[in-house]
């Protein structure tokens, strides 16, 4: 499943996910080279020189100025692709697609990988202009199916792992050790050496 975060996505791909689900906190999840290589894979006007705060503040209008034309950029099934990962209803196969790489790309997608699995997650201000476009794209039968499906349920923007399987910690029981020559806890009123440890 580590396929998705191929040479292609090196560089953009995160420790962990965003604390929230806006675009500046995901852009505040990048490294200082992780936000250059963005801004020259999308022509955005940033300085090397400039701080970490201006590059995210530049990076984010851009994206959002240019939100429109790069959801519609994407193909019909690059958007369902898209919009299952915004609703948590995405196929493994699905997430190895050109889509999700060009999302991630394009700084509408925002990708965790550690050894065990691969996590995304989509800013809110994204996942509901996928939806949208994804709904205007959908033909009139199925629109017309869908609609109550669709807006009797929210956009989920929590994020998406494609692990569902995680270690669990094993927890411990703290007991406190009874030491040899301190009384038995039975209640004989004998050390414990010589009456329950025996």
């Amino acid at each position: 499943m580590l396929d998705v975060v191929g040479e292609r996505l090196d560089g953009l791909v995160l420790k962990g996910l965003p604390k929230e689900k806006t675009l500046e906190a995901s852009l505040e999840a990048y490294t200082k080279p992780s936000l250059l290589k963005l801004a020259e894979l999308n022509a955005f006007d940033v300085k090397k020189s400039w701080n970490k705060t201006q590059m995210i503040e530049v990076i984010a209008d851009s994206i959002k100025n240019s939100l429109d034309e790069c959801v519609s950029d994407f193909d019909e099934k690059q958007l369902e692709t898209l919009k299952g990962i915004a609703n948590e209803t995405a196929e493994d196969t699905d997430l190895q697609s050109e889509g999700v790489a060009s999302a991630v790309e394009k700084g509408l997608l925002y990708v965790a990988a550690n050894e065990e699995d691969v996590s995304f997650s989509m800013p809110a201000e994204v996942a509901e202009k996928v939806s949208e476009v994804a709904t205007k794209n959908e033909p009139v039968q199925a629109k017309a199916d869908s609609v109550v499906k669709e807006d009797s349920r929210p956009i989920r923007t929590a994020p998406f792992s494609i692990r569902s399987r995680r270690k669990k910690k094993v927890q411990q029981r703290i007991v406190n050790k009874i030491g040899r020559n301190e009384p038995c806890p039975c209640g004989s009123g004998k050390k414990y050496k010589k009456c329950c440890l025996a």
